[in-house]
């Protein structure tokens, strides 16, 4: 397994084409071999599903350390997810 940190920043088409030409892949290559795994409902689903991939969602953040932002962003799609 290998990981990719690339900007400009998810959802922008330009950070998948950057870790697609790391890993050699060219469409349809890409869809059959990559899946999105991310802890944010609504930036990670956005960005899986406008490039196509298969998507996994972690219940719990990656990181510990998160930006007051971050906090409030989370807890903004926690509460319109649970009243959708």
């Amino acid at each position: 397994m290998r990981f990719f940190r690339a900007q400009p920043p998810k959802p922008h088409p330009d950070a998948f084409a950057k870790v697609f030409a790391e890993l050699g892949l060219v469409p349809p290559e890409i869809l059959k071999n990559v899946a999105y795994i991310g802890d944010r409902i609504y930036t990670d689903i956005y960005a899986a599903n406008r490039v196509g991939f298969e998507l996994v969602i972690r219940a719990l953040p990656f990181g510990t350390k998160e930006t007051i932002g971050v906090r409030m962003a989370r807890k903004f799609e926690n509460f319109v997810y649970a009243n959708k």
